[in-house]
């Protein structure tokens, strides 16, 4: 009996553990967002796109021939 009951113990102190790591956590994240609305100058902007190209040169197709010229 008094093995079963340290079992117990031990399995209900680690799921305590457990479950307060994932609280400590989740405050942590929620404090971190709240920090990054209230500063929003220190957030870090990546941009989706690239930049554009510039157009091709005049006298260019962008394939690198010159208008007119017949393909090979």
């Amino acid at each position: 009996m008094i093995i079963r009951q340290g079992l117990n113990f031990a399995a209900h102190f680690a799921a305590g553990l457990a479950f307060g790591a994932l609280a400590v956590a989740a405050v942590g994240a929620c404090l971190a967002l709240q920090k990054q609305r209230q500063h929003p100058e220190t957030q870090v902007w990546e941009p989706t796109m690239p930049p554009p190209s510039p157009p091709p040169a005049t006298g260019e197709t962008g394939w690198g021939e010159p208008p007119g010229t017949p393909a090979a």
